[in-house]
């Protein structure tokens, strides 16, 4: 989160259709690309508080809701079939011009629902992948696909440039209204995990942005998953060493599958990012 405001780049990471999180990393500097000596004394000048807090709603009553930088995001389905649209489409176009066959492999990696943007002032880039959509529960099959070309075509950068400018207008407006629009969540939204009704149900509405303080956006890494990934490895050692009767083979398997979850993961999302943030692997 420090190397995003140092950055000056805020991320949306979308782990499912309409909802996902924000990470606002808006730097209170002039410019990110900046000497070292500038930077100190950037850090300096805030840990004395004179400039403003880091956070989406800087004039908040509290410091922790004002240099909150995290957030749960809840989109329209009028946004994200824009996002669809404009350039999810553009992207699928890209991955089968660019395969060979047309291979199950690359038709289910055109499927992938994980988003996120990056947005640094002036640009809005495809940058993540969540655990499931990214990762390794998506697709199954084989085929050939080759590289995506480094160089991205004049649409899917127009598109690119468009879906930046619909997510930048939505973070001024949300920043000028936060108190209609940042929200810390009600307890039985926590409790039943449901999105807004005033997203889910009313046409045209804007989105939401809940505070974050848990850091709930690192269960689209691994690193966020953690306990989840170790009762799968627990399950598959139960499941071989109930069949091999052999505690160093289930070890060995478990071992296996644990490696090739992670070479799955490395690939598949490494290709996810760089196709929607058009940077080349």
């Amino acid at each position: 989160i420090d190397l995003l405001a140092t950055s000056n780049v805020s991320i949306v990471i979308l782990d499912d259709e309409c909802s996902g999180y924000y990470i606002h990393g808006r730097s209170q500097m002039a410019f990110a690309d900046t000497s070292m000596a500038e930077l100190c004394h950037q850090f300096r000048k805030e840990e004395e508080m004179q400039v403003g807090a880091r956070g989406l709603v800087p004039a908040a009553t509290t410091e922790k809701l004002a240099e909150n930088q995290c957030f749960e995001m809840f989109i329209t389905k009028e946004l994200r079939m824009a996002y669809e649209s404009k350039l999810l489409s553009r992207i699928k176009e890209s991955v089968a011009a660019s395969s060979v066959g047309g291979g199950m492999f690359t038709r289910a990696m055109s499927r992938m629902n994980s988003n996120s943007w990056g947005n640094n002032n002036n640009n809005m880039n495809g940058y993540g992948g969540g655990y499931g959509n990214a990762g390794y529960g998506n697709a199954v099959g084989c085929g050939m696909v080759n590289r995506p070309s480094a160089i991205a075509s004049d649409a899917t950068i127009a598109a690119a440039e468009e879906i930046s400018d619909i997510f930048k207008q939505l973070i001024n407006f949300t920043e000028a209204n936060a108190g209609s629009f940042v929200l810390e969540r009600p307890f039985m939204d926590k409790f039943t995990d449901m999105p807004p009704e005033s997203v889910s149900m009313m046409q045209g509405a804007s989105p939401i942005f809940y505070h974050d303080f848990k850091m709930a956006f690192t269960r689209v890494l691994f690193y966020g998953i953690e306990w989840q990934l170790l009762i799968f490895d627990v399950l598959v050692f139960t499941a071989i060493d109930m069949e091999v009767t052999s505690f160093a083979i289930a070890a060995f398997c478990t071992w296996v599958v644990g490696m090739g979850v992670d070479v799955i993961r490395s690939t598949w999302g490494e290709i996810n990012i760089s196709r929607k943030s058009l940077i080349d692997q």
